[in-house]
């Protein structure tokens, strides 16, 4: 074992310990609960507000082509993103789906590499 080791092991611990403290100290915790979930629905509202209907549209306005079939194309990397939470596991799978389906080499590495360093 190796002090990260150790320390990743009880870094749960630590956080609990935070969180807990932190909710001791709220008044009303129905209401915290109900103003998070809020939260956290209008932020998935908003996710799919952009990855259902204004990035379609873009991609119809700008290519003239229907958006289905990228999706399509692109559901593995997707499901593998969204899988593991990591948007570097799914690098690799992001570009050999590039490549596979046309994509230039050079194109298929930049872009994604990139992208994901800026995680986007």
């Amino acid at each position: 074992f190796s002090w990260i080791n150790i320390l990743m092991w009880f870094m749960p611990l630590g956080i609990v310990s935070l969180i807990s403290g932190n909710l001791l100290d709220v008044e009303d915790l129905a209401g915290t609960f109900q103003t998070i979930a809020m939260y956290v629905l209008t932020v998935l509202l908003g996710l799919f507000i952009h990855i259902l209907i204004i990035t379609p549209a873009f991609f119809l306005l700008l290519t003239q082509k229907s958006p289905l079939p990228v999706y399509k194309i692109m559901l593995h990397p997707f499901m593998i993103a969204f899988g593991t939470a990591s948007s570097g596991a799914a690098l690799p799978v992001t570009i050999a789906c590039l490549e596979e389906h046309g994509i230039d080499s050079r194109i298929a590495h930049f872009v994604p590499s990139f992208g994901n360093t800026l995680n986007v």
